[in-house]
C-alpha cells in the first residue's frame, strides 16, 4: 500500500521565493527612500531653526544696544554698544560659524553661536543713520546652510536665505 504524501513541488517553490524576492526588494526600496527623505527633511528643518535662532539673537541684542559702534561695524560684522557701555561683535569665524566677541578683559574669548550642523554663506549688516537723529536700523542679509560633506547626496543639502530690518530703540 503506497501512501500519497502531499507536499510543494519545485516549480511552485521557486515562484514563492520569486514573488518573495520582488516584495523584499519593494520594500527595500521603499525603506531607502523613506530614509533618504527624512534625512533630507531634518537637515532642511536644523538649518531654517539655526537660521531663525540667530536672526533672533541679533534682534534681541540690537533692541537692547545704546548704539550701533561704527568703528567695528563692516559689511560682515556688526558691533554694538550696549547700555553699560560694554561692546559685543559679531562676526564669522575661519570655519564659517557666528561667533559673538565681548569687547571686556574678562572675556577674551570669543562664543561660537551656530552648531556644527550649518555654516554662515553670506552675512550682511547694513546700517541707516547710525548717527543721525532717528534710531539706527540695522538691515541683516543672512544665509545658512548644512555644513555636512553632502558630496553627492542631495538630501544633505539644504540652505534657508533670511532678511530682516531691526530698528535700534532710542533711550
Amino acid at each position: 500500500m503506497r501512501t500519497h504524501l502531499s507536499a510543494f513541488t519545485l516549480i511552485e517553490t521557486l515562484i514563492a521565493i520569486a514573488i518573495f524576492g520582488i516584495l523584499a526588494m519593494v520594500a527595500v526600496k521603499v525603506f531607502f527612500t523613506i530614509t533618504k527623505n527624512q534625512t533630507k527633511s531634518n537637515t532642511t528643518s536644523e538649518t531654517y531653526t539655526q537660521a531663525q535662532m540667530i536672526m533672533s539673537e541679533f534682534t534681541d541684542s540690537i533692541h537692547q544696544a545704546r548704539s550701533v559702534y561704527p568703528d567695528y561695524t563692516t559689511g560682515s560684522q556688526l558691533a554694538l554698544r550696549m547700555n553699560d557701555y560694554s561692546i559685543i561683535i559679531y562676526t564669522i569665524g575661519s570655519s564659517q560659524e557666528l561667533l559673538l566677541q565681548h569687547e571686556t578683559p574678562s572675556d577674551p574669548n570669543p562664543t561660537t553661536l551656530t552648531s556644527d550642523t550649518v555654516k554662515i554663506d553670506h552675512l550682511a549688516f547694513t546700517v541707516t543713520d547710525p548717527l543721525g537723529t532717528k534710531p539706527a536700523a540695522v538691515t541683516i542679509e543672512l544665509t545658512v546652510s548644512s555644513a555636512q560633506n553632502s558630496g553627492s547626496k542631495p538630501q544633505l543639502k539644504a540652505s534657508t536665505d533670511l532678511q530682516s530690518t531691526i530698528v535700534l530703540r532710542s533711550y
